[in-house]
C-alpha cells in the first residue's frame, strides 16, 4: 500500500456535528474539590462520571494508568505530591480493591509505563530535579535500572512498536516558560537518544497529551498542543520527515488533558480528546477517523465532584500482551477482547514488518506487511513453533497463542516478528469486528 493511501487527518471544526455515543469507557483520575484522596473513576467519552472505581491514598499524583496483564485490573503509577517524594504503584482489581504493587522508590517520578515483549513492566522514571531518566524493570519486589539517559525532562511518551523505541516529548531545561520542546526517540534498552522530528511549537507547548497515540502507518505521533497566548488547544501531527504540522485550527479548551485512541467495533469516532478551560470546566471532543470533529461536550461546571487530571486510559484496551514462558525464546501472546466470547479470531506474524498494512474496503488497515509466514499462521500455524494462531475466543473473550523459537535453534537469533490479530463477525464491516496490533517480539 502506498504512503499516499494511508489515513490523512484533517480537522474540520467549523463543520462539527454530533454523533452516536461511542461504547468506549475511559478510566480517569481526579481529586475531590477542596482537596482530598485521589479518586479513580470510570468516565464516558463525553465527560459523564459513570462510577467511582476506587479511592487511592491521599498525597499521590497520577502519572500513568495502564490496564494490567489480565486486561481487567488497573495499574496506577503515582508520585507523592511532596517535593522530594517516592514513586508508588497501585493495583486496582475489578471489585475496586486497592493493593500496592511497589512502593518506596526514592526521588523518582514515574512518567510512562509499558509491558515489553517478555511480559515485563518497564517504567520511565525521572530523577527529581536532575534531568536524568531511568528505564526500570519493575516487579512487586524490586525496581532495577536497565539503562539511563540524561539531559531530558519527559512530558509525553508513546511507543513505536515498529522500531521498538519510545517517542518522547521532552525539554532540555526544566523551565517550561522559556524552553522549547523536542520530540526524540529513545532506545529503552540502551538509553540512546536520536532526533525524531524537527518539531517546534509556539508559546507554552510543553503541555500536551500524556500518551500521544503513535500511528504506525504514517510513522508519526498525534498530539495536543497548548498555545497560551492564543488561548486555545490544537491537534497536531508530528512527522519524522516533515516535522510538526497543526491540523486543527482551534479546539475548545486551553490546556490539553489527554488524547485517547477509540476502540472496538465500528466506533463512530477514532479519538477522544479532553481539554481544560482556564476559567472553569472541561471539553470532551470526539474526533472521527477522517480527523473531523464529530462532537464537543462541555462538562464540569458548578457541582461537578472531581477535578480531572491526567492521565486517561481506555478500559479493556490491552488486547495483546506478551508473556515469557520457561525459556528466553518461548512466548505466549494473549488475545483479549472482553465481550466477544466465542468469536473466531486469526493471528498472523510477519518478518517484513507492520507497514505497509492491508487496507480494507471500510478504510481500516490491518497493521501487518503480509508474507509467507503470515500465510502459514492463517493456515493454522506451525506445530511446535507457532500454535493457536486461529481459533475461537473463550467465554471471557480471551485466547492464548504460543511461539517457541528455540525449536529453530540459531536461526531464530536476532529475528524480530511483527504481529496483528483480527476478531471476526459477519455483521461487522469487512466481516471484522476488531483489529488488534501491531505488536512485536525480538528473539535473542
Amino acid at each position: 500500500m502506498s504512503k499516499s493511501a494511508t489515513l490523512v487527518l484533517v480537522l474540520a471544526v467549523a463543520g462539527a456535528t454530533t454523533t452516536a455515543q461511542s461504547a468506549d469507557r475511559l478510566i480517569a483520575t481526579g481529586t475531590i474539590q477542596g482537596g482530598g484522596p485521589l479518586v479513580l473513576y470510570e468516565m464516558a467519552p463525553r465527560g459523564a462520571v459513570l462510577a467511582t472505581i476506587a479511592v487511592l491514598p491521599g498525597g499521590h499524583w497520577p502519572e500513568a494508568i495502564e490496564m494490567a496483564e489480565d486486561n481487567r485490573s488497573l495499574r496506577v503509577f503515582t508520585r507523592t505530591t511532596a517535593q522530594f517524594g517516592f514513586g508508588t504503584i497501585f493495583d486496582v482489581d475489578p471489585s475496586g480493591t486497592v493493593t500496592t504493587f511497589f512502593a518506596g522508590l526514592p526521588l523518582i517520578r514515574p512518567s510512562h509505563a509499558w509491558l515489553d515483549d517478555n511480559g515485563r513492566w518497564r517504567v520511565l522514571n525521572g530523577q527529581l530535579g536532575s534531568g536524568i531518566v531511568d528505564v526500570l524493570d519493575v516487579t512487586p519486589t524490586a525496581a532495577t535500572t536497565i539503562t539511563s539517559f540524561a539531559g531530558r525532562f519527559v512530558y509525553g511518551a508513546s511507543e513505536d512498536v515498529v522500531s521498538g523505541q519510545l517517542v518522547l516529548r521532552t525539554l532540555r531545561e526544566n523551565v517550561q516558560a522559556a524552553a522549547t520542546p523536542e520530540y526524540v526517540r529513545v532506545d529503552p534498552r540502551t538509553g540512546t537518544i536520536t532526533a525524531f522530528a524537527p518539531a517546534r511549537l509556539r508559546d507554552h507547548p510543553i503541555y500536551g497529551a500524556k500518551r500521544p497515540p503513535f500511528d504506525p502507518e504514517r510513522g508519526g505521533v498525534l498530539d495536543l498542543a497548548y498555545h497560551s497566548l492564543s488561548v486555545y488547544a490544537s491537534l497536531v501531527f508530528v512527522d519524522p520527515e516533515n516535522g510538526l504540522s497543526e491540523i486543527s485550527g482551534q479546539l475548545p479548551g486551553e490546556q490539553p488533558i489527554d488524547l485517547v485512541r477509540a476502540g472496538g467495533r465500528s466506533h463512530p469516532v477514532a479519538f477522544h480528546a479532553f481539554t481544560k478551560h482556564v476559567l472553569q470546566g472541561y471539553s470532551a471532543i470526539q474526533i472521527a477517523g477522517d480527523g473531523s470533529v464529530r462532537s464537543v461536550t462541555r462538562f464540569g461546571w458548578a457541582g461537578y465532584p472531581l477535578f480531572v487530571s491526567t492521565p486517561i486510559c481506555r478500559k479493556g484496551s490491552r488486547h495483546l500482551a506478551w508473556s515469557l514462558v520457561a525459556a528466553p525464546n518461548r512466548r505466549t501472546l494473549a488475545i483479549d477482547v472482553p465481550g466477544e466470547s466465542g468469536r473466531p479470531y486469526a493471528l498472523a506474524f510477519s518478518l517484513r514488518g507492520a507497514v505497509p498494512g492491508l487496507r480494507l474496503l471500510s478504510g481500516r488497515t490491518i497493521p501487518l506487511a503480509f508474507d509467507a509466514l503470515s500465510t502459514l499462521c492463517l493456515s493454522g500455524g506451525i506445530p511446535g513453533v507457532l500454535d493457536r494462531t486461529i481459533g475461537r475466543l473463550d467465554a471471557s473473550g480471551r485466547a492464548v497463542a504460543r511461539i517457541d523459537a528455540n525449536a529453530l535453534g540459531a536461526a531464530a537469533r536476532g529475528v524480530t516478528l511483527f504481529g496483528a490479530a483480527v476478531v471476526l463477525d459477519p455483521s461487522a464491516p469487512d466481516g471484522i469486528a476488531h483489529i488488534l496490533g501491531p505488536t512485536r517480539v525480538d528473539f535473542r
